[in-house]
């Protein structure tokens, strides 16, 4: 598959985000820190809720509507918390660890909410923008399911927020497995693209000749 100038494989940026994970000390407390700057920045600049395209709505395998998805989450989270901070602050210092204390919970979906939302953009950029035709069809397809996946599990807060309808939310699972389907004859391609170095990539399934390969890494007690 070709790849976009500046291309840099897939295991570096998880070395980067070990690097960054240990430096932080936790999961958590990046999610919390960039929960607490989003709030902080909307208690300055207010931002309008971003507009779904209910005319044009994309469909399930297309994963522009997961985007539209998390777009709206992360301002609606980011929305509550300062109505909430606010209403819990009762004049005192907005910026006190009892005031933030109580909104940990919050802060922490917003903070998911906010990668997840970077991620979105990230890929759907990345693949519209891919200069190989063949290349965009694949990567459109795999962000699909990964879509699909962050849908479901948010489907109970889209459906109460009367973003997800119940009928969509039925039509999940046949519309990942086709997606699937469809991925599949590129499987070795994909598995080629996220530049995995040979001692890093084990799985038999990566393998040209996948029985042989699987045949050889299992070992049999003796009879």
């Amino acid at each position: 598959m070709p790849r976009n100038a500046g291309y840099v494989p897939g295991w570096q940026y998880q070395g980067l985000a070990i690097a960054f994970h240990a430096a932080t000390g936790d999961d958590l407390l990046i999610a919390l820190d960039t929960a607490q700057a989003l709030v902080n920045t909307a208690r300055n600049s207010p931002a309008t809720e971003p507009q779904l395209r209910r005319s044009v709505r994309p469909g399930l395998d297309d994963p522009r509507l997961w985007q539209e998805f998390i777009d709206t989450r992360e301002h609606r989270l980011t929305t509550e918390l300062v109505t909430k901070l606010a209403g819990a602050s009762g004049g005192a210092d907005s910026a006190s660890f009892e005031v933030w204390n109580e909104a940990t919970p919050a802060l922490r979906d917003l903070g998911i909410a906010h990668g997840l939302n970077l991620a979105a953009h990230s890929a759907m950029t990345d693949t519209d923008t891919h200069d190989d035709a063949r290349a965009r069809s694949i990567l459109g397809k795999l962000t699909a399911v990964y879509s699909l996946d962050q849908t479901t599990r948010h489907a109970a807060w889209l459906i109460s927020e009367g973003l997800l309808t119940p009928d969509e939310y039925r039509r999940i699972a046949t519309t990942t497995d086709r997606l699937c389907d469809q991925l599949a004859p590129h499987a070795l391609l994909l598995a080629e693209a996220f530049g995995y170095p040979p001692g890093i990539v084990r799985a038999p399934m990566t393998q040209a000749d996948y029985p042989s390969a699987l045949a050889h890494s299992l070992t049999w007690p003796d009879a």
